[in-house]
């Protein structure tokens, strides 16, 4: 039997709700993380994190110019994922207190 979609279609899908799992996961905890952590103000940490959102809710159409005209959808789609991994690291790597060093 045909299946009604195209095989690939299910690695965009799937990939997107990854995506979408990450992002939010960050924006639960990013105010928070800007305030807590790293001793942003309030006001400061508000700002970069309505910057995320923005910046979230408008390359999109940025990265679908370079997808439609040079990089072809998979190669963007793997591209565009490499801002979220660096993030992730990035993030994972500040929680962790003085990287497992003893106390001086």
């Amino acid at each position: 039997q045909k299946l009604p979609f195209p095989k690939p279609m299910w690695f965009i899908v799937v990939f997107k709700y990854c995506l979408r799992f990450s992002f939010v996961a960050i924006e639960a905890v990013l105010a928070n993380y800007l305030n807590s952590n790293l001793q942003i103000s309030q006001d400061t940490s508000t700002v970069i994190f309505h910057a995320l959102l923005w910046l979230a809710y408008t390359t999109p159409l940025l990265g679908a110019i370079l997808a439609d005209q040079f990089l072809g959808k998979y190669r963007a789609i793997l591209w565009s994922s490499f801002p979220y991994i660096l993030g992730m690291i990035f993030i994972i790597l500040a929680t962790i207190p003085d990287f497992g060093l003893p106390p001086t």
